[in-house]
């Protein structure tokens, strides 16, 4: 019997590219033996940008083609500190939003409003990579935090499938930034 799920986790994200996602993994495996706690999957990675959580199934093709009909311009984030959230104890690398980011936000926000969704406020929007969940301890609080720069250059709506003790990421849609000079 094939099961069909009435909803599907979804989210919308940034995605490194493959340099920076291995200097990610690195410093996460650097990280662990300091804190323990558990590494993401290397492809799993990312910045999100809007978490919608359960989304009835019905609504994914809309969702698909407001991602891939959006107009983003390409820009830059620079990752340059390093952070730590107690409650569920998880650390990160980040930074602050760069206007670029502000800006993809605001536009996710006004197509997502337009078509009767809405995502979590700006202000509880601090931009960071997860690099450990379920640590036994913070990170050093003197660990030196050179300036990474992420190339912004396409936004995927991701579904998240729950399996086993992982998540698994599909990419179901995205949507391609256009170079400033274009």
């Amino acid at each position: 019997m094939i099961e069909r799920r009435t909803t599907r986790r979804v989210f919308f994200a940034a995605w490194p590219d493959a340099a920076l996602r291995e200097r990610l993994a690195s410093l996460a495996s650097r990280l662990q033996r300091h804190c323990g706690g558990r590494t993401p999957a290397i492809d799993n990675l990312h910045l999100t940008l809007g978490f919608l959580g359960n989304v009835p199934t019905a609504e994914i093709a809309a969702l698909q083609i407001l991602t891939e009909r959006l107009t983003l311009p390409a820009g830059e984030w620079t990752l340059d500190r390093y952070g730590y959230f107690y409650k569920p104890r998880l650390a990160w690398r980040g930074g602050p939003p760069t206007p670029t980011l502000n800006l993809w936000r605001a536009r996710l926000g006004e197509a997502l409003q337009a078509s009767g969704r809405s995502l979590p406020a700006s202000h509880d929007f601090r931009p960071h990579i997860t690099l450990l969940r379920h640590t036994k301890k913070a990170p050093p609080a003197m660990l030196e935090a050179p300036e990474w720069n992420w190339p912004l250059m396409r936004l995927t709506l991701v579904e998240s499938i729950l399996d086993g003790t992982r998540p698994v990421y599909r990419v179901l849609a995205e949507s391609s930034a256009t170079p400033a000079n274009e």
